[in-house]
């Protein structure tokens, strides 16, 4: 009895999510590899958001390492820690027509006693330390701590504008936590794109069982620093 020929049809219809990692593994130009890793990037930001009463206890090295072993298992070429005259939280590589494309993303935490300046630290070690001009666009993700992130992500435009006398920026069709401003690159005079996106790990529920098991929880720890 000979198999069954699977054909693009009922992939579409059984299992669509195998085209969406064939194009991240084999995207047809530069535009299809940017649009396919934002989506990505907003996928992997609403499991972190449905897990963030963990997340937001975990540290930058650890939040980046889930984003970039969920890109890993979505097919994307995606590399912790790769040295380009400093070393990048993510990387993210493919190949298009015989030409190398990586996008840089550089991984921030604003934590509920943080502030802009910790943000901004990032976006200049993004456009002023990384061999970044070689490609078209990069991305600073903000692992938001603090509450209303929609609002985190306003404030920090504000604080971003007038740091780097900044005229205008580019909404994100994908994401309300995310926009696009451009950069020129201090050494070969490039524009390059910047991505800007928060993901939301806020987390302090209120509901009597909660407020409980966090006084419990301070009480013991007390009780073994005694």
């Amino acid at each position: 009895m000979s198999a069954q020929k699977v054909t693009i049809e009922m992939i579409e219809k059984n299992a669509p999510e195998l085209l969406e990692y064939y194009a991240n593994k084999c995207p047809a130009s530069h535009e299809s590899f940017y649009s396919s890793l934002y989506k990505a990037l907003n996928s992997i930001s609403k499991k972190a958001y449905r897990l963030r009463n963990y997340k937001i206890h975990h540290s930058e090295e650890e939040l980046a390492s889930f984003f970039s072993g969920e890109l890993e298992r979505m097919l994307f070429n995606s590399e912790r820690e790769g040295d380009r005259t400093g070393h990048v939280d993510i990387i993210v590589r493919t190949n298009i027509d015989d030409e190398d494309i990586e996008w840089y993303g550089e991984c921030k935490i604003l934590a509920l006693d943080g502030s802009n300046w910790d943000i901004h630290q990032g976006y200049l070690q993004l456009t002023t330390r990384y061999s970044f001009a070689e490609y078209g666009e990069h991305g600073i993700i903000v692992f938001n701590k603090k509450d209303k992130a929609k609002f985190r992500v306003s404030e920090w435009w504000d604080y971003l504008k007038d740091k780097e006398s900044l005229k205008s920026k580019k909404n994100c069709e994908i994401s309300e936590l995310a926009f696009f401003t451009e950069c020129e690159d201090e050494c070969t005079g490039i524009n390059i794109n910047i991505r800007h996106l928060f993901i939301p790990l806020f987390y302090a529920p209120k509901d009597k069982s909660a407020v409980k098991s966090k006084q419990n929880k301070v009480s013991k720890d007390q009780n073994q620093d005694c």
